[in-house]
This record gives structure tokens, C-alpha cells and sequence, in this order.
């Protein structure tokens, strides 16, 4: 492989690595103005994500139900797909902010790629 299809290679996984990166800190930007919205507070943080999970844990309990294990199934779903959804929130903050971060690192080594196919010269 000749050292300027190297350069072509480096110089394309590096673009793709910054526009994976872009649409990470996008979609965690996204998340952070729901987070801010007042309906999506009131439905999915408030009243799914805390009210529906507190409500959840505390019907595990009553009598009728701790012995019936089709609605003790249910209940235990219900909790997975809340514990699910938070995760998901944590990987997209986690993925954006590690992406944010190292933006300028992706740009910067793109920068030297690209100087180095116009000049010849190995940039350190």
C-alpha cells in the first residue's frame, strides 16, 4: 500500500470517527432538551421513570398480588423496561460527553492528515 493511500484511509476513518462523534453529542444535546421540556418531565421523568416505578415497587407487596405470579411478572416487566430506559439515558449522556471530549483530538489529527498528504511531511 503506497504511503497516499494510507493517508486516504487515515483521512476517511477519521472523518467517519468525527461524524460518529457529531451525532453522539447531537443525540445527547437532544436528550438534555427533552430533559428540559415540561411535558416530557411530566410524562416520561416524573411519571413513568419515578411515580409508575415507585407505584410498581410498592404493589410487589400487597398480598393479592405477591402471590400471583402473572401480575408479579408483569410488575417485574414493567420495572425492567423503566431500568432500560434509564440506562439507555446514562449511554447516550455517556456517549456524548466521551465524544465531546475528544472532538477536538478527532479534528486536530484530521488537520495533520491532511497536511500531511499537501506537504509530504509527517506531522508530530
Amino acid at each position: 500500500m503506497t504511503p497516499e493511500i494510507a493517508q486516504e484511509n487515515q483521512l476517511q476513518t477519521i472523518e467517519l470517527t468525527i461524524e460518529e462523534a457529531k451525532k453522539n453529542v447531537e443525540r445527547m444535546e437532544a436528550l438534555d432538551r427533552l430533559h428540559n421540556s415540561p411535558d416530557f418531565k411530566l410524562v416520561l421523568l416524573e411519571g413513568f421513570l419515578e411515580k409508575e416505578a415507585l407505584r410498581l415497587v410498592r404493589a410487589k407487596a400487597f398480598p393479592s398480588i405477591r402471590n400471583d405470579e402473572e401480575r408479579q411478572k408483569f410488575i417485574n416487566d414493567r420495572l425492567s423496561a423503566i431500568a432500560e430506559v434509564h440506562s439507555w439515558f446514562n449511554q447516550i449522556n455517556q456517549e456524548g460527553a466521551a465524544s465531546a471530549a475528544a472532538m477536538d483530538d478527532y479534528e486536530q489529527t484530521r488537520e495533520e492528515i491532511l497536511q500531511e498528504m499537501q506537504t509530504g511531511v509527517e506531522v508530530i
